[in-house]
């Protein structure tokens, strides 16, 4: 096995165990569209340490966490620690972002609360804004609303919805099969 295939099947490997989409054959890393550049030398921290490196960022995805706190604990350069996420077709601080949005949508998801009409759009607001601090959102609301939208295609507002609305179906239509 080649480098360039240990290294895909670490990418996947990674991508599946964080949970990230599979990236298409036809994507291209850093490393193939700026040859000659530091994407083209060896990895400088080892496989066993990329995986490290990669369950230290998801447990602590929801604290403010940079690429430096993330390389001193492995005594690495921060550069290296960029290579890592290179080598995944990420940086770093889209990484994070990416794993803080999925676990919204995780937490958004959970969420099972009938509700009048009246106090719905309140009540939405507020768990919206509770899941956005919880994972650890540092924007604000209007950039985890926009980031939200671009990764998924609605707003954590309209996804919310969906999914009560969905509960509040399902319960008729189980009600109508007792009858």
């Amino acid at each position: 096995m080649t480098r360039h295939e240990r290294v895909k099947e670490i990418v996947r490997a990674a991508r599946q165990y964080l949970g990230l989409p599979e990236v298409s054959e036809g994507h291209r890393t850093r490393q193939e569209s700026v040859p000659g550049t530091i994407f083209n030398r060896p990895v400088e921290i080892p496989t066993l340490d990329f995986i490290k490196v990669l369950k230290v960022v998801k447990t602590n995805y929801d604290k403010p966490v940079t690429r430096a706190q993330v390389a001193r604990r492995f005594r690495v350069t921060p550069r290296a620690v960029s290579g890592l996420f290179a080598e995944m077709g990420l940086t770093f601080e889209s990484h994070v972002r990416q794993l803080r949005l999925y676990r919204a949508k995780r937490l958004l998801g959970l969420i099972r609360r009938k509700l009048p009409k009246s106090s719905r759009s309140r009540f939405i607001r507020q768990k919206v804004a509770e899941v956005r601090v919880k994972v650890g959102w540092e924007g604000g609301e209007e950039s985890f609303r926009g980031a939200f939208k671009k990764l998924f295609g609605t707003t954590p507002q309209g996804y919310l919805i969906g999914i009560l609305d969905m509960q509040t179906a399902s319960k008729k239509e189980g009600k109508d099969a007792i009858r």
